[in-house]
């Protein structure tokens, strides 16, 4: 690729699964060479410190030069501050995925880890990284966020991830949020949203198995203090492990949920903009089952009957 100058040219991703030893002598060796590399993928790796060229976040930068894009896969870091460093290298970063990151020492100090001057993430995604949830709520990085995506909302990390959405209150406009799986942390109330003024976009994943315990009317309480300039919603059921007499009853579960609340509130003149609400549901269900499952007219008839007023004003879906 040093030699093809075409091959170079095209190529827009650069992915290291394990071997992340080798990214050093690969932004090395192609520094000003992939100048137009917008994903960088670093996957299952260790990073060794004591195998840390002194240079090498300076190659990086210039290797990863137009990079946007950094995806971040169970990797393993030796500190938050080689964390801090490698973001802070790619100068034109604005995406940032942090999924299940772990650090032989996660303890900081708020302002003592570089972060380069002018950084300014636009979308973060984040699962399994609270010491991550944690310094990004440290910095300033955050401050202009347009989307975020939390796919395992907890208690532990609450706090931090509030913090994270009344930095950007006024420049974020969508948020995924999925709560975590551990089952003490799904009776919480996901997040304080009444100062996120523009937010036009919202997903909730939830878990069907939990609409017993009455998952959607969490949702209801959190609807009632979103924003008016709010333009989609999408409410997700989500299952695994779907039990048979389960499907015979998916229609009926949601007869004892406070629809009639969530119908009254989206339905109502605080949400003028609003143009439609989505519900969702994903579920494995084994091959012989499958005919058991509702029909999609039985499950459209079954949702206009419980959000009458959603669907009058043509905004079901």
């Amino acid at each position: 690729m040093n030699a093809d100058t075409y091959r170079s040219e095209v190529v827009n991703v650069v992915r290291i699964d394990e071997n992340i030893d080798t990214l050093g002598p690969f932004s090395a060796t192609m520094a000003q060479k992939l100048p137009h590399v917008d994903i960088l993928v670093l996957k299952d790796g260790r990073w060794m410190s004591e195998r840390m060229h002194f240079q090498i976040f300076l190659q990086l930068g210039i290797a990863f030069q137009a990079t946007t894009n950094l995806k971040l896969c169970e990797v393993h870091f030796p500190s938050l501050a080689v964390f801090g460093r490698l973001i802070s290298a790619l100068p034109r970063l604005t995406n940032l995925v942090c999924w299940d990151l772990e650090f032989s020492s996660s303890s900081f100090k708020p302002g003592c880890i570089y972060t380069r001057k002018g950084l300014a993430l636009t979308r973060i995604e984040l699962q399994g990284s609270g010491q991550v949830v944690e310094f990004l709520a440290s910095t300033s990085m955050c401050n202009g966020l347009r989307h975020i995506t939390f796919k395992d909302y907890n208690k532990t990390c609450g706090p931090a991830y509030q913090r994270l959405v009344d930095q950007a209150k006024t420049s974020l406009r969508s948020m995924d949020i999925r709560q975590s799986f551990i089952l003490g942390d799904r009776n919480v109330i996901p997040l304080d949203l009444s100062s996120v003024v523009n937010l036009e976009r919202i997903s909730l994943d939830m878990s069907a198995h939990e609409l017993e315990r009455q998952s959607l009317k969490r949702a209801a309480t959190l609807l009632k203090v979103l924003p008016a300039k709010l333009r989609e919603i999408k409410i997700t059921l989500y299952s695994f492990t779907l039990r048979k007499w389960y499907l015979e009853d998916l229609l009926s579960t949601f007869d004892t949920l406070p629809c009639t609340q969530i119908d009254r509130n989206l339905s109502g003149p605080s949400y003028t903009k609003l143009t439609e609400v989505t519900f969702e549901f994903l579920a494995c269900i084994h091959l012989a089952d499958v005919r058991r499952v509702p029909a999609e007219s039985a499950w459209r008839e079954h949702l206009m009957s419980i959000f009458p007023r959603l669907h009058d004003k043509k905004l079901l879906r």
